[in-house]
Parts: C-alpha cells; sequence; structure tokens
C-alpha cells in the first residue's frame, strides 16, 4: 500500500499513477518525491543524470539533505552535484576553446 504523507493532502499537490511497460522509461524531475510499486518481479535500473536546467535546483537540494542529522537515511550526496558541474562547466569551455582555435585556424588558412 502507498503510504500518504501529509504534504500530500495538500490542494496545490497532485499525486499522478501510471503504468510503466517494457521498454518505457520515466523521468522524474529534480526535487519531485516517488515511490513506486512493482506489480510484477522486474529488475529496477536507475540512471541518475544532471540537466543543465536543473543545476541550480538540485545544488539547493543536497545543501538542504546536508542540513539532515548525520544518522538520516537521506543523507547522501549520491549525485555530488557540484562535482558534476564543475565537470560539465570545464568541458564547455575546452570544447569553446577547441572551437575557436579550429576557427581561427582555418580563417589563418584563407
Amino acid at each position: 500500500m502507498f503510504k500518504f504523507p501529509p504534504f500530500l493532502m495538500l490542494p496545490e499537490i497532485e499525486p499522478w499513477s501510471f503504468e510503466q511497460h517494457v521498454g518505457e522509461a520515466v523521468i522524474i524531475p529534480a526535487g519531485c518525491p516517488y515511490q513506486i510499486r512493482n506489480l510484477k518481479s522486474c529488475v529496477s535500473v536507475v540512471l541518475d543524470f544532471l540537466s543543465p536546467e536543473n543545476v541550480a535546483e538540485c545544488i539547493q537540494l543536497i545543501d538542504e539533505l546536508r542540513q539532515l542529522p548525520e544518522n538520516h537515511k537521506a543523507k547522501v550526496d549520491s549525485l555530488e552535484v557540484k562535482k558534476m558541474a564543475l565537470h560539465s562547466i570545464s568541458r564547455a569551455v575546452k570544447e569553446i576553446r577547441d572551437l575557436t582555435r579550429a576557427k581561427a585556424s582555418m580563417d589563418l588558412n584563407d
């Protein structure tokens, strides 16, 4: 049976329910609580990802989680959001430099 925390009873909260079938993927936005009920035995494959649009939200969530007591089960930074953001920025800067160099090289050859 699903657990319904008190906040789910608030009028601005709209819970969704749907069936996921073989070959389908479900994307859950950052910060959205969810729970799953398997109708049959299954294997769950989860891929955590970070989209550029959600970096600020994820960092805020992680900072809130860090304020929890040490023994709280939710106090885990499994995404390492800040490291992922830093790596992505570093990669973007490298790509921009490479593209700029390639364009400059082409301009010199013309």
